[in-house]
């Protein structure tokens, strides 16, 4: 992130979700240090395509358009199932990546 952004961290996802990630240290004397992550998903994109998607879908059923509804609706929710998986990977993949320094970490006795 930059400067002034609320988090350190940007895990892609995917064009619609990625994951961001804010690291933060703890001093407890003798040399200890906590280090603690906090981890959230983003899938404004992809929720926002979603919605309007699902949106212009439920004006097609009220105009009696069932083509259009169902070539709408299922895009909307394709589009919104996309977005949740590419938010579940990013998550993983920042998962995957603590642990690995922890373990390393533990490893050498830090």
């Amino acid at each position: 992130g930059g400067d002034y952004d609320r988090w350190d961290l940007e895990v892609r996802g995917g064009p619609f979700s990625h994951a961001r990630v804010l690291v933060t240290t703890e001093d407890h004397g003798g040399g200890r240090q906590v280090v603690r992550f906090r981890v959230w998903p983003r899938a404004a994109a992809g929720l926002l395509v979603s919605g309007a998607l699902i949106f212009v879908a439920v004006l097609c059923a009220l105009d009696g358009a069932r083509v259009a509804v169902t070539v709408l609706g299922t895009f909307g929710v394709l589009i919104g199932a996309r977005a949740y998986r590419e938010a579940a990977a990013a998550m993983a993949e920042v998962r995957d990546a603590i642990d690995t320094v922890t373990e390393q970490f533990t490893s050498v006795g830090l």
